[in-house]
């Protein structure tokens, strides 16, 4: 038996056999051929490592081409001004902090270019060509 203290400050007791070192993670991408990833991860790992795993796994190379891979994942639990938002996951948090569980389904958006507005460039910003 595993004694753990909750967020709230209650205690739980749970059999050794119940816990999981690695929570299966799915993650739907809009890019390519709009494919579900899934990779399992230990709950201790940042989402930094979820965005490497991801890589990784792509064996089709629908995520080669991105500059910058954004992970998001949708409120639901909380009230309704919030609720069909997507929050965007930092990429130095904990998987476990995320409050991501093997239920979870995350977006994944990415940027393919990169574009410059010479008219909106301040004027301490020096371009080099």
């Amino acid at each position: 038996m595993v004694t753990l203290t909750l967020f709230s400050g209650a205690t739980a007791t749970l059999c050794k056999h119940l816990l999981k070192t690695k929570v299966p993670v799915s993650v739907k991408s809009f890019h390519g051929t709009r494919k579900v990833y899934t990779v399992d991860i230990p709950p201790d790992k940042t989402v930094g490592d979820l965005k490497d795993m991801l890589l990784k796994a792509d064996t089709e190379g629908d995520l080669k081409g991105f500059i910058q891979i954004g992970l998001y994942c949708p409120i639901v639990f909380l009230s309704l001004p919030l609720k069909g938002k997507l929050r965007e996951l930092d990429i130095y948090d904990r998987i476990a902090d995320c409050g991501i569980t093997h239920k979870t389904l995350l977006i994944l958006m990415g940027v393919k270019h990169f574009t410059w507005d010479s008219s909106r460039k301040g004027n301490d910003i020096e371009v080099l060509l």
